[in-house]
């Protein structure tokens, strides 16, 4: 009868710390990536710059005035999986407003693609010959000076 308590015992025990290590979230390792994006010496406002890894979820992020960028995968600002990433970063002229008169004219509609602001080449990953590794614990701050 002891036995089968010691037994019991051990079994529910074993149980117990098999669920609470599988208590994670199952998402890989992140770390907080920081940068700042320059075009010809000029900090780039409006840049999306994404950093995809070679397996999971690419990492997103948008430059302010000055050219910087925090990046997101998960959660706000959380960075990005830990690995050898591609960086891609693109830059395109918004759309104009409607000129159409309230009440009278249909806003008027452009067929034609958004105007590249930044070299086309740094939105194609197979063309950016932008690499970075993100590691952890870091710093994983990036300066990316683009030209022509």
């Amino acid at each position: 009868m002891n036995r089968l308590r010691v037994l019991t015992g051990s079994t529910l025990t074993l149980l117990i710390v098999t669920q609470l290590m599988g208590c994670g979230d199952g998402q890989p390792a992140t770390a907080p990536v920081t940068g700042v994006v320059n075009y010809q010496g000029t900090p780039v406002d409006g840049a999306s710059v994404t950093f995809t890894p070679a397996n999971g979820r690419p990492a997103t992020g948008q430059t302010n005035a000055n050219g910087e960028f925090t990046l997101t995968t998960f959660k706000p600002n959380d960075g990005a999986i830990v690995d050898d990433h591609v960086v891609t970063i693109a830059k395109v002229e918004s759309a104009p407003p409607s000129t159409g008169e309230i009440g009278r004219e249909p806003p008027k509609t452009t067929t034609a693609p958004p105007k590249s602001l930044i070299p086309k080449k740094y939105a194609d990953p197979n063309t950016s010959n932008l690499k970075e590794t993100v590691s952890s614990p870091g710093p994983n701050e990036f300066t990316f000076d683009l030209s022509d």
